[in-house]
């Protein structure tokens, strides 16, 4: 059986995950820690936030996936409204920027392999993880959940570049 809308999710998914770590590779080390203003992200949070929101959000809520990457994810790279910590200028709060973008591709591959998994069928059920109630709406669709966590990753990618580009 042909599983087209799987095979594009694939795609977009591979797509993405190159794009972002092309674009994180052309970011200078001095750039790497710039915050566009105070408690505002820089790249490296916008690396692990993506690291953390593949595997938090979509590979272990969305697509009912193994956690893969350390625990300290979660509260160094999810926004403050997840729980969070605030986010600082200071390199010493956070991963080397090698391991973040390894956990980042590392976090992308898991949930290119779930999405593998998956039938056509499968996008209009809800999650095959278990969200939180206070998130549940967001996880009602699998297929536009998978849709919406792509343009993050892309929104982020976004973000780290010009923050990046800033003198």
């Amino acid at each position: 059986m042909a599983n087209e809308r799987i095979d594009m999710l694939v795609s977009t998914y591979e797509g993405l995950i190159k794009a972002t770590i092309g674009a994180a590779e052309k970011i200078p080390a001095e750039k790497r820690m710039k915050q566009p203003q105070e408690g505002k992200g820089h790249p490296l949070w916008h690396m692990g936030h993506l690291a953390f929101a593949f595997d938090v959000i979509t590979n272990t809520m969305a697509l009912g996936g193994s956690p893969t990457l350390p625990p300290d994810y979660s509260k160094k790279f999810a926004p403050a409204f997840a729980g969070g910590e605030a986010i600082t200028g200071s390199a010493d709060d956070y991963p080397a920027w090698d391991d973040v973008i390894a956990n980042y591709e590392k976090a992308g591959n898991a949930v290119v392999a779930k999405v593998r998994e998956l039938q056509d069928a499968d996008l209009a059920g809800g999650a095959k993880g278990s969200p939180p109630e206070e998130m549940a709406d967001f996880f009602k669709v699998l297929g536009v959940t998978l849709g919406g966590m792509a343009s993050h990753d892309s929104y982020h990618r976004g973000q780290m570049n010009l923050v990046a580009a800033l003198d």
